[in-house]
């Protein structure tokens, strides 16, 4: 590792820290509610793509329920940004937009392309993209050539749509979001949330291969 890659890693961690801090702060039953999320014996109980998780307020730990084992750092903190920024007063909308049409992150529009670029390359067939994402947790739509809703949070819609390629273009994955998206996470969370939702299906593919 790199004095670079080291100096990233701290800051990563020092960030989730600091997120620790402000949510061991908050007002649980205030903040179980904005997030949709459960509050048993002092613990946040919530999905986070459907995988089970204990968020412990005054111990400032992320535990998966299934195994025990820590929540990792890149995780932690957009689970943290979810349940600090969550309005208790929005609701879902129902309407879908592009990345472009979030006013408040549109400047990280160049940045989110980028991340989001290999896992739309690495599906060129939509049978094969269905079956991931339905196996990831998605729901299926009636939308392009195939379209999941993907749920990173109770409160937070992320829909992926499938585009069948031709002769003169290739296959492309649209993400769209559900206008409130800003009610409920940063503006600065909205990109990497859109990258992980794709990570996420892309991911079912290496298990798939590894079942066959």
């Amino acid at each position: 590792m790199t004095i670079s890659e080291k100096g990233m890693k701290d800051n990563y961690a020092l960030a989730l820290e600091d997120m620790f801090v402000r949510f061991s702060r908050c007002r649980i039953p205030e903040l179980s509610e904005a997030a949709g999320v459960e509050e048993k014996d002092g613990l946040i109980l919530m999905d986070y793509y459907k995988r089970r998780l204990a968020a412990d307020p005054e111990k400032m730990t992320l535990t998966w329920c299934d195994d025990g084992t820590a929540v990792s750092t890149s995780d932690g903190l957009l689970i943290l940004a979810y349940l600090i920024g969550a309005n208790p007063l929005a609701r879902e909308t129902g309407r879908l937009c592009s990345f472009r049409e979030i006013k408040a992150a549109a400047v990280f529009e160049g940045a989110f392309l980028r991340s989001i670029a290999p896992y739309k390359k690495a599906f060129t067939d939509r049978d094969d993209f269905m079956r991931c994402a339905l196996a990831a947790g998605g729901e299926p739509l009636d939308m392009g050539d195939g379209a999941v809703r993907m749920r990173p949070f109770a409160k937070i819609p992320i829909v992926c749509v499938f585009h069948e390629g031709d002769d003169e273009f290739p296959s492309d994955i649209t993400v769209l979001y559900d206008s409130s998206i800003t009610d409920f996470i940063h503006e600065e969370n909205v990109p990497t949330l859109g990258t992980k939702t794709l990570s996420v299906i892309a991911a079912q593919k290496k298990e798939g291969a590894g079942r066959e």
